[in-house]
């Protein structure tokens, strides 16, 4: 009666045990139905915290394998912007663009990662063997690939964005105002000094 998803043993045990007593004719068996649904008793928990632990661990129960590979997912993109961002912060270019360099450069890195993976959960033929041939169709949702392709693709756009923005609006500013000791180990990238925006 309150949508949880399960019945309780009594509730079924009252239910199997009332129904035969009833005279039920075959237009009321719906009616009966649902007077026999309006005298379970409501689940006896009130604690809204109990209540949210309980919705939590079905949803978990339910999405176990699409919950795994989405940690699994966002740690490696993790793991490859800080990789990034740390050899970016120990190299000279962080003694002149400072913070956005070490952005920009995990950026690219989680972006490089997902360009390279969008494709695999659209290639049908490989998904149709891995899950047919092997065991990994236990643990793997291979049904909700066009979904995870998605999820991918988002990723890119936000590695993108990072990576673009960090350039744009902070990189390439930074450059161009720092004084000429900072900015000489980037001549051998860079070339001399911009003194323009729009040289990039």
């Amino acid at each position: 009666p309150d949508n949880a998803g399960y019945i309780m043993i009594e509730n079924l045990e009252m239910l199997l045990l009332q129904a035969p007593n009833q005279s039920v004719r075959m237009g009321d068996s719906r009616i009966l139905s649902q007077m026999i649904s309006q005298k379970l008793k409501p689940a006896k928990e009130t604690n809204p915290l109990v209540r949210w632990s309980e919705k939590i661990k079905y949803f978990v129960l339910d999405n176990w394998q699409r919950l795994w590979i989405m940690m699994l997912w966002l740690g490696i993109c993790c793991g490859l912007f800080a990789y990034k961002f740390i050899q970016y912060r120990n190299k000279a270019a962080y003694d002149v663009m400072g913070y956005c360099v070490c952005v920009a450069k995990g950026g690219a890195e989680t972006l490089k990662f997902n360009m390279a993976l969008i494709l695999l959960p659209v290639c049908r033929n490989t998904i149709t063997w891995l899950r047919n041939k092997t065991k990994l169709g236990v643990v793997v949702p291979f049904d909700d690939n066009l979904n995870f392709h998605k999820v991918i693709a988002s990723g890119i756009v936000v590695g993108g964005l990072l990576h673009v923005v960090a350039h744009l609006a902070c990189d390439f500013p930074r450059i161009i105002a720092a004084d000429e000791d900072t900015y000489e180990p980037m001549i051998p990238y860079f070339g001399e000094q911009p003194e323009s925006y729009w040289w990039f």
